[in-house]
C-alpha cells in the first residue's frame, strides 16, 4: 500500500497531521484510508473564528478521526466511514453511494448513549472527489506557483464544492529522520 504523511498548517501556524494510505482490497476495490489528528487550540488561534462554528461543542484538547472511502475497481466512490472523537465525545458514521447521492447515519456519543442521526448528501457520482488533502496518485515536481482546482465535501456544510490550490512555496522538513523537499499548498 501507499502511505503518506502530511503536516497540517493554518497562517503558518502547525496545527495537526494528517497520514494517508491507499490499498487494493481483494475484492478489486480500493480502500483509501485517512488518520487526521487536530491540536484544537492551535486552531482556535490560527481560526479565530472556529470558535463561533464549534459552540456548544467539546472541543479543547485533540480532535482525531479516521476516514475510509472504498472507489470501485473503475474508480468511482461506493461508500465510505468514519469515526473518531471530538475532545472526549466519539462519533462514527457509515454512508453508501445510491441514486440520490450519499445515504447513511452518524452516531455521536458512548455506545448505548450515542443520537443517531440519518444524513442524506447530494452527489453526483460521476464528478470524481478528493480524499482531503491527499492525492490518489504521486503529485509530479510541482513548480511555485502551479494552481489547479479540487473538488471536496465541505465537512461543515455536507455540500460539494471545488477549491483553488496554489503551490505557495517550497521547504525542507524532516520527516523519519531525513530531510525531505516539501511544497506548500494553500487551498
Amino acid at each position: 500500500p501507499r502511505k503518506e504523511r502530511f503536516r497540517l498548517s493554518v497562517r503558518s501556524r502547525e496545527i495537526g497531521e494528517l497520514a494517508t494510505s491507499a490499498s487494493r482490497e481483494a475484492d478489486g476495490t480500493i480502500a483509501l484510508r485517512q488518520h487526521v489528528t487536530l491540536d484544537v487550540a492551535a486552531l482556535k488561534q490560527a481560526w479565530p473564528a472556529l470558535s463561533l462554528l464549534a459552540r456548544g461543542l467539546d472541543l479543547d484538547g485533540a480532535v482525531s478521526f479516521k476516514l475510509k472511502l472504498i472507489l470501485s475497481p473503475a474508480y468511482q466512490l461506493t461508500g465510505f466511514s468514519l469515526m473518531g472523537k471530538l475532545g472526549e465525545t466519539p462519533f462514527r458514521g457509515g454512508w453508501v453511494v445510491t441514486d440520490k447521492g450519499l445515504e447513511g447515519t452518524v452516531s455521536v456519543g458512548q455506545v448505548g448513549q450515542e443520537t443517531v442521526h440519518l444524513l442524506s448528501l447530494p452527489l453526483d457520482p460521476s464528478k470524481p472527489l478528493a480524499m482531503g488533502l491527499s492525492p490518489i496518485e504521486a503529485a509530479p515536481d510541482l513548480p511555485v506557483g502551479s494552481t489547479w482546482d479540487v473538488r471536496i465535501l465541505n465537512p461543515l456544510s455536507g455540500q460539494p464544492e471545488t477549491l483553488h490550490a496554489r503551490v505557495d512555496g517550497a521547504e525542507t522538513m524532516v520527516l523519519s529522520h531525513r530531510k525531505v523537499l516539501t511544497r506548500r499548498i494553500v487551498l
